[in-house]
């Protein structure tokens, strides 16, 4: 759980919500010590080495985030990953319901791509961003609704990756097949493994294209 400096201070202002889906390697019950492997990847990481920005600014107004990273025990279902949003949700957070993000890297990444399973579950969500999402086996159910439920998508994948970035080219062009009112930006960064790619992209300083 992360909360903005200020969260306790200003008692009735609302925020955004980012949760992050954590890959494999992180998998674990919950107990403190398996907790510290989220803490070793994606948004959580960047918390933990205390490299998240407090503020951001954005067409002028400045926002902090409520950052939420919850474990997984194995391979999130689409309906696991609704509950946990359920359970955030109702846990008395002070949370902008129309600004909700979910990102996820690696398995993460393919939880993410699919967490969208109907359109409900798509109209929720104000974007998604999966990072070298491990789409195996190739699922795009969830492109029409990504679709119909005008999601905005950012997907990052590097051509290096040792999982297949057709995995997320097959994706988007899917999503881009039923003329999406917005359309998914797809990333490439270049040279990345696997590894350093959940480590640039999610670093703040990581600004393609502006």
């Amino acid at each position: 759980e992360y909360l903005p400096i200020n969260y306790n201070s200003n008692t009735t202002a609302k925020y955004p919500l980012i949760i992050y889906i954590h890959g494999a390697g992180s998998y674990g019950n919950g107990s403190s010590s398996a907790l510290d492997l989220v803490a070793r990847e994606g948004v959580t990481r960047i918390i933990n080495l205390n490299l998240f920005p407090s503020t951001f600014i954005v067409n002028g107004q400045v926002t902090s985030f409520i950052a939420i990273s919850p474990q997984f025990i194995s391979k999130p279902t689409p309906q696991e990953i609704g509950k946990v949003i359920d359970f955030i949700l109702n846990r008395g957070y002070r949370i902008d319901s129309k600004r909700i993000y979910l990102t996820g890297f690696s398995n993460g990444g393919d939880g993410v791509w699919k967490a969208p399973y109907n359109l409900a579950a798509a109209e929720r969500l104000t974007a998604i961003i999966p990072v070298a999402g491990y789409n195996s086996p190739y699922y795009d159910t969830t492109a029409k609704f990504i679709a119909a439920g005008n999601l905005p998508v950012w997907a990052v994948h590097s051509p290096s990756d040792g999982v297949p970035i057709l995995w997320t080219t097959n994706m988007v062009n899917k999503i881009k097949s039923f003329n999406p009112q917005v359309p998914p930006v797809f990333t490439k960064p270049a040279g990345l493994t696997h590894e350093q790619t959940h480590e640039v992209v999610y670093d703040p300083s990581y600004r393609p294209n502006g």
